[in-house]
């Protein structure tokens, strides 16, 4: 497997992060949360050619937080049920007064 690289990834995805101070190797976790929902595809393809996807799949159960498209998108492509991911169990103590 590849080393992750920042040079790999699309710009908009540092957006709110100092570059020069990240270390993907320590941040893989923020990372997968931020390819899963901002990412273009070729950003999911660099981050599956350089993690693997089972990596990808227990970094991404690990997420606080992930919009509902992308935990239907990891949750069927890993087969895993949506329960096992900590941020549908988080959602679920917090309900919204209102779904837009």
């Amino acid at each position: 497997m590849q080393e992750l690289q920042k040079e790999n990834f699309s710009k908009h995805l540092f957006w709110d992060v100092n570059e020069a101070e990240l270390d993907l190797s320590q941040n893989k976790t923020w990372l997968v949360g931020r390819v899963l929902e901002q990412g273009l595809i070729e950003d999911w393809i660099q981050l599956n050619r350089t993690l693997g996807f089972p990596e990808i799949t227990e970094r991404a159960k690990e997420l606080r937080s992930l919009d509902d498209v992308s935990l239907n998108f990891i949750a069927t492509l890993s087969g895993e049920p949506k329960s096992a991911f900590r941020c549908y169990t988080t959602k679920q103590l917090q309900p919204k007064h209102w779904d837009f």
